[in-house]
């Protein structure tokens, strides 16, 4: 995974990495995996689709449990919990959503968490994670994130 360089040698380093994940973003967009991302993304993400699968990537190679706040109506959970599927190790998702409606000119929302649910058994991904509506304050959540950059030193 890439992490922030702190030497000359790490730079060079991360600069590999960098370069070593567009080329996998490039051999994604000539797979499968593409196809089934770009139906997600037309149904329920406003993600750009070479997002999408960078989340499918890092959830498919990255180590540990997988947190997501405001998923919206899932394009980026399905994503997530598609990689984490491939990737053959047993991985936690838990995705909260605050619910609520949004009014968007491609992809609106009467009942976010309806939809959220709907999408993830559309594209059979509803079991593989954990999910909770949340009742916290977003100010709560930016607390809480500059928090953990804070301690993290980001």
């Amino acid at each position: 995974m890439l992490s922030r360089p702190n030497s000359v040698l790490s730079e060079s380093a991360y600069t590999n990495d960098v370069i070593d994940l567009m080329y996998k973003l490039m051999e994604y967009r000539n797979q499968e995996i593409r196809h089934r991302l770009e139906k997600v993304g037309r149904a329920a993400s406003m993600l750009h689709l070479d997002v999408l699968l960078l989340i499918y990537h890092f959830a498919k190679f990255g180590t540990g449990n997988i947190l997501e706040i405001g998923p919206y109506i899932g394009g980026s959970t399905i994503a997530a919990a598609i990689g984490a599927r491939e990737s053959g190790t047993p991985k936690k998702i838990i995705s909260v959503e605050a619910e609520g409606r949004l009014k968007h000119r491609r992809i609106p929302s009467r009942n976010i968490f309806k939809d959220l649910k709907k999408n993830l058994a559309r594209f059979g991904v509803l079991e593989d994670l954990q999910w909770k509506k949340a009742a916290i304050p977003l100010f709560f959540l930016s607390l809480l994130f500059s928090r953990i950059f804070w301690r993290s030193g980001g």
